[in-house]
């Protein structure tokens, strides 16, 4: 398995995806999507990116933008 470049470029990939899904464990999911409304965002924003193809910076502005209105509705 070493002398497998596909082999090494596959468990390269999945540490670091493993890295990035602890990382946003932590700080984002255990602190602000607990809740209903969050938990919803988050997967909208999810399906934009992966099903819809949205551009990041356009699911970024409009995760912002929805984070704001609510906080000025509550």
């Amino acid at each position: 398995m070493r002398s497998s470049e596909k082999t090494r470029s596959a468990f390269a990939g999945v540490s670091v995806v493993g890295i990035l899904l602890a990382a946003l464990y932590q700080p984002f999911w255990t602190s602000r999507v607990h809740k209903a409304g969050d938990f919803t965002a988050a997967v909208m924003a999810f399906l934009a990116l992966t099903v819809w193809k949205a551009p990041p910076w356009i699911v970024v502005c409009a995760v912002v933008k929805a984070g704001g209105v609510a906080s000025y509705l509550a």
